[in-house]
């Protein structure tokens, strides 16, 4: 996976890009190659292409998996789609991107961590983290003058219910509880971060939580491997079975017995309908 210091950029910041996250190597080098077009067509990507070049260059071709763009390559305004493209020695590629976009004022630098989309399940809590850096004021005649940084989380489908402040001991976390999410079901998160004193001096980062449904877990009382005499009477129970996503509605149960030995014949045998207890 490709992920960028900012995906807004102060306009004195310089531009990580990290793909740290790339996996297929088989235990041998990777070879990362990153390029850049435009996203707009008032984007000059001379300097920045000139610049991703070199770094592909670097290690006898097989490139660097973090490589950073200069403020001064990046022209402000700009808007660009970087592109990672890895390649194992078997000669298999994968590839992603991120789309940056440079502002004409200083901002801090804000990302949010992990994969975006980010996926996960109903029955596990989830903490967004996220990393922020004090604005840059190294290409202009003025300073910072207060260091002291606020931070504001939203979500905008208008699906989640659950608490976005003060959910965590530090800011930039936001902590939410298993059970919070409903199955099937995307959220789209944004943490906002302003300089306190100016709240003009800020920046977004987003990302997209999708939750997956989980399988019903069934469960017979007494373990997977059961002895009883021929002439005694049992009961099997699996009232313990159970939705992991606590969805609401009630289980349905259907028995079914098949002979595991030779001989082993299950004709004499009445299934329930809809019964947790056979």
């Amino acid at each position: 996976s490709l992920t960028a210091s900012s995906t807004s950029v102060g306009v004195c910041d310089d531009l990580i890009l990290d793909g740290a996250g790339a996996t297929g190597s088989g235990g041998r080098a990777l070879r990362y190659n990153y390029t850049v077009i435009a996203n707009s067509v008032n984007t000059d990507t001379t300097n920045v292409s000139k610049a991703l070049d070199v770094e592909n260059a670097l290690n006898n071709g097989y490139g660097k998996f973090r490589v950073t763009v200069s403020a001064s390559d990046f022209p402000v305004g700009g808007d660009m789609l970087f592109k990672l493209t890895v390649t194992n020695f078997l000669d298999a590629s994968a590839s992603d991107t991120v789309s940056v976009k440079k502002l004409h004022i200083p901002a801090p630098a804000i990302s949010i961590q992990g994969a975006n989309p980010f996926s996960t399940t109903t029955s596990v809590a989830l903490t967004l983290k996220s990393t922020a850096e004090l604005p840059s004021y190294t290409c202009l005649n003025s300073a910072l003058l207060n260091s002291r940084m606020s931070f504001v989380w939203h979500e905008h489908t208008g699906g989640f219910t659950g608490d976005l402040a003060d959910t965590s001991r530090n800011p930039r976390y936001l902590t939410i509880p298993a059970y919070t999410f409903s199955a099937l079901t995307e959220y789209e998160f944004t943490l906002v971060t302003y300089m306190t004193d100016t709240p003009y001096i800020n920046n977004t980062a987003s990302v997209v939580v999708s939750v997956s449904q989980q399988s019903l877990v069934a469960i017979i009382e007494g373990g997977s491997y059961q002895q009883y005499g021929r002439d005694t009477s049992f009961s099997l129970d699996g009232s313990s079975s159970y939705d992991p996503d606590n969805e609401a509605g009630s289980i349905s149960y259907t028995w079914s017995c098949a002979g595991a030995t030779s001989g082993a014949n299950c004709s004499s045998l009445t299934m329930p309908v809809d019964n947790s207890t056979l």
